[in-house]
């Protein structure tokens, strides 16, 4: 059966209004009886970001834990918390400040005979909030975003909480020497008082609890993204991922940010996929990109090409 190919420039789309990863490109000629398409390249500058969505690094302070000075769990005050949102939506020079915003969400006695009151107390509990925006991170910017908001938070509320009179908690990578960083890709937080982890996000699994140092139980993985998925939903076809996620192509993912990923059948295993309407006329393409997870992935109008070979009777 013949092979018929065509290029495709997403910057010659149909729709310029969407972003390069929603693209639909009208034919200039009709294609009858296809019964396979084959994905013969594609060439993409990867400038999607690593945090595509806003992520909450979190953690709770104590020196005595929940249960300090003998307390019961009824007279045990709720855990106060300090958050960290920035005014940016975006990391684009993202420096953290005064302008950002911080709050304070001091805990309530939970006396059913008092009236509920906002109080402080003496090594109470806390926990800290700190809201990343989407952006693309390395792990030293990533751990130096987060120290800096830290700090901001303790310089705002020092006064409110006692606990704040203590030292600050610092994040690193873990040392093999006091002197040397090796980024062997765990963390670690250090803090004189008591410290449980409450997000995952640097490898933290929200169980992890020491006096001194606590140390990440998992590796750090701030590129998590090993494939794209590219779906035509216009075109009836066998999806090919098996668990009928929308995938018709598997791109894998071999370059960092803002270098071109380069795919190309002879390099890769030869992907096609099969039309199962006999009389569908093929005029148009229509495609979406997906990260593993199946959600949309906006690659920050980096167009890019690829090819398709079309076998027909």
């Amino acid at each position: 059966m013949p092979l018929s190919f065509l290029h495709f420039d997403s910057t010659q789309r149909e729709n310029k209004s969407d972003g390069p990863f929603k693209s639909s490109f009208k034919l200039a000629n009709s294609m009858r009886n296809v019964k396979k398409i084959y994905l013969k390249s594609a060439e993409i500058p990867c400038g999607y970001f690593n945090f595509r969505t806003p992520q909450t690094f979190s953690f709770l302070l104590s020196y005595y834990g929940l249960s300090f000075y003998g307390l019961s769990a009824w007279d045990i005050p709720n855990i106060a918390t300090i958050a960290y949102t920035p005014v940016e939506t975006t990391n684009y020079n993202l420096v953290v400040n005064d302008d950002n915003n911080a709050s304070a969400q001091q805990n309530i006695w939970p006396y059913f005979f008092a009236t509920p009151r906002r109080v402080t107390i003496e090594n109470e509990p806390v926990i800290f909030k700190i809201l990343i925006p989407i952006g693309n991170y390395s792990i030293d910017s990533l751990v130096t975003y987060i120290n800096s908001a830290i700090t901001n938070l303790y310089n705002a509320f020092k006064d409110r909480f006692t606990i704040f009179s203590r030292t600050i908690p610092v994040l690193s990578k873990v040392q093999v020497a006091a002197s040397s960083a090796f980024p062997v890709g765990y963390l670690q937080m250090t803090h004189a008082g008591c410290i449980t982890m409450l997000s995952n996000i640097l490898g933290f699994n929200g169980t992890e609890t020491d006096q001194v140092l606590i140390r990440s139980t998992k590796l750090y993985n701030l590129n998590p993204d090993t494939c794209l998925y590219m779906y035509f939903p216009n075109i009836p076809h066998k999806n090919t991922h098996f668990n009928n996620q929308l995938v018709s192509f598997k791109i894998p993912i071999t370059s960092g940010y803002q270098a071109i990923e380069f795919n190309q059948e002879n390099v890769n295993f030869a992907q096609y996929i099969e039309l199962h309407d006999s009389t569908f006329i093929l005029n148009k393409i229509q495609l979406i990109v997906y990260d593993r997870q199946g959600n949309y992935i906006d690659n920050n109008n980096y167009d890019f090409t690829f090819t398709l070979a079309f076998e027909t009777e």
